[in-house]
This record gives C-alpha cells, structure tokens and sequence, in this order.
C-alpha cells in the first residue's frame, strides 16, 4: 500500500516564512533601533535648531523610514546566498519563491511600522498639518515606494558578493539621489533631472499629505506609476543576474 507525500498548503510555506522573519526582526531590538536612529536623530536636530523651514523636511525623514529597506533586504539576499540557504531550501518542497515574496511582505511591514513611528514623531515634534483621511493615502504611497526600494536592493544584491560592499554601495547611490533631487536643497541644472528619481518622487507625493503643496491626485498617480515603473525594472535586472548559489 503506498501512501501520498504529505502536501503544503499552497500557501503555508509564504505564510510561515513571513511570520517567522517579523518575529525575528521585532526581537532584534538592536538592529531596529539602528536603523531607526538616524531618521528620528534628524528630527529631534532640526527641531532643536529652531529652522522655520525645517517642517518641510518631515515628508522626507518619514520617506526615510522606507528608503532604506533594500539595504536591508540585500543584506538579507546575500547572507542567505552565502550560507546556501537557496540551496538547502531547493531540497525541501517549500519553493523560493515563497521564502523571497515573504522576505519582502516581511520588510514592507517592518519598515512601514518605523515610518508609521516617524510620522507619528514628526506631527508631534513639528506643526504639520496631517488629516485622518490622509494616513491612508501616506501608508498606501509609503508601501509603493517600501517596494521600489526593496527591489533596489535586490538588484544590488545580484552583483555583490559581501555584505559590507552592498552597504556602501546602497548608501552612495542612495543619499546622493536624496541630496540631488532637491528635497533638501536645490543644485542648479541637476534638481530638475533627478526630480525624477525614486526618492524626489516618493517625497513629491507625501509632501501635499503633510500640509506643503496642493494634493494633485494625477501627479501623485504619475509618481506612483513612475515609482512602480522603476520597481518592474530593478526586479527584471535582479531576476536575470541573481544567483541563489555560489
């Protein structure tokens, strides 16, 4: 009498793999509060300076809360590949696929909560107008930009062997897009052209939810678009040239 392999629920795997990562993350308290430190230092500074301009900067420290997933997910990717966890995993009857989609539902939510605890902080700290019917609209824009940075990282991920070249590499691609694109400072001849990057769009669209700006629903669907846009091809790129084993 032969018996039928046991079979996983169809999404059992993503689920588990999911839940054991949010667990792991929120237990390692150190490295959420490291990651939290800068963006909520940089709050606290400028409301000590007394800047009458630094409320506009709120859009951007609370977008911080998301800019910085992919770091976080590259670390992840390459830690994994250098521990050949994809290689162990492909003898199990758990797909990779699942363990990557729940590695990104994972870091979307963690990250959201921080930048939930940095919009909460902003509106404390500074005089910012933020409606209820907004925080919807925020959380809904923090997530698609959580998505294009996190497939950001994924795409540094595919061309990097250690973990410590991935951090320097993602800090010195990542912050000169943020200083360049205006959102602090404007530099002639460049602000207009890297307006158009991820992190000049996903403050674009926050900034009219906090109160600087008028809303524009077709401009805040055009950075949207554009965010996903950059999302579909930083995926491909780390769809083609990702190896899951050495």
């Amino acid at each position: 009498m032969h018996t039928q392999p046991a079979q996983l629920p169809a999404f059992g795997p993503l689920f588990s793999f999911a839940r054991a990562q949010i667990r792991g993350q929120m237990r390692n308290w150190r490295a959420t509060a490291a990651m939290l430190f800068t963006p909520m230092f940089l709050l606290i500074l400028f409301k000590l300076t007394g800047d009458a301009d630094a409320n506009s900067l709120v859009p951007l420290l609370v977008g911080f809360g998301v800019m910085f997933s992919g770091q976080t997910l590259g670390l992840i990717l390459i830690t994994w590949r250098n521990n050949r966890v994809f290689t162990r995993l492909a003898a199990t009857p758990a797909p990779i696929g699942h363990l990557l989609f729940a590695t990104v539902i994972a870091q979307m939510i963690v990250f959201l909560l921080q930048s939930t605890v940095l919009m909460i902080t902003g509106v404390m700290l500074y005089d910012v107008q933020l409606t209820a019917a907004a925080i919807p609209v925020i959380l809904a824009l923090l997530s698609v930009g959580c998505i294009t940075f996190l497939s950001f990282g994924a795409m540094i991920a595919a061309f990097v062997r250690k973990v410590d070249t991935l951090s320097v590499i993602y800090m010195f691609t990542i912050l000169p897009m943020i200083f360049l694109s205006g959102s602090i400072f404007a530099v002639p001849g460049l602000s207009d052209l890297c307006r158009w990057l991820p992190p000049a769009l996903l403050v674009q669209s926050l900034s009219p939810y906090f109160g600087f700006g008028e809303a524009n629903g077709g401009q805040m669907a055009l950075n949207a678009s554009l965010l996903l846009m950059y999302s579909g091809i930083f995926t491909g790129i780390a769809g083609r040239f990702f190896q899951t084993g050495e």
